[in-house]
Formats: structure tokens, sequence, C-alpha cells
């Protein structure tokens, strides 16, 4: 009985999610929490904890081509619209806690023009801009 009201559940929810465009929130649990989890903590070792990573490298030109060309986000289904509300709808949920300056949203046409092609070394592209974040900020640690 109870499995028949899960799948009831989640059926009645798909119906109600297929009329209306899905949020950055419900996007990001759609599309970005199997790697980076519910809370974006990462997998320690394999993907970096959002918390840290994102506010720092939204700092730079080289970290926001960085957040926009891993693989995740370059090879997404999401539109390039989406993707900005996603990393946006992040920023703003984690900004707060890094005591940095202003935060600069993305655009959609900064997601079109930065997230391809998708990197094929993403551990020497983060190495290269966690280097060119020093003396912008706090900047997470390397070995995540």
């Amino acid at each position: 009985m109870r499995r028949r009201t899960t799948l009831a559940l989640v059926v009645a929810m798909s119906v109600v999610w297929a009329g209306a465009a899905a949020t950055p929130q419900q996007d990001y649990v759609t599309h970005c929490m199997g790697c980076h989890g519910p809370t974006g903590a990462g997998v320690p070792g394999k993907i970096p904890p959002l918390r840290e990573t994102l506010p720092a490298f939204a700092r730079t030109s080289e970290g926001r081509a960085f957040l926009l060309s891993v693989p995740g986000a370059s090879n997404s289904s999401l539109t390039d619209a989406e993707l900005a509300a996603v990393v946006n709808f992040l920023l703003e949920r984690y900004w707060a806690d890094t005591g940095a300056g202003e935060r600069h949203v993305f655009t959609t046409d900064e997601v079109a023009r930065l997230r391809r092609p998708p990197l094929s070394q993403v551990r020497q592209a983060r190495t290269a801009v966690l280097r060119s974040l020093a003396g912008t900020g706090p900047v997470p640690r390397e070995d995540y």
C-alpha cells in the first residue's frame, strides 16, 4: 500500500511540474544533486563542495568560465537561462557565508558564451583557477 501511495504522489507531482517551468531549486535537484548532493557538499576528493568553491570562483572571469565549462554544467540539458538561474540560486544561497564583496549574477549571455566546449582537464584547470584567485579573497583548498 505504501508503495502505491508513493507512486501516486510521484505521478501527481510530475503532472503538476509538467505544466509549469521548474524553479532553479527543482533544476538543481534534477540536474545537479546527483553529484553535488542535497546540501552541495560534493564528494571528498572528487567533487568540491559548492559552499566553499562557488562564491570564490565567481569572483574572477577565470573562475566563472571554469564553473560554466565543467562537464556537468557544460553538458547539462539545462538551457543557458536555466543554468544561469541555477548558478545564481546557489550563489545567493552561499554568498553570505563567504564575507566576499559584491555578488555578480550570471547572465544568460555569459552562460551561452562560456559553457562550451566542456573542460577535458578539469583538475588542471581548477588548479590554475585557484592560483589566479590569490589575493582576491578566501581561496578554497586545492585538495577538497
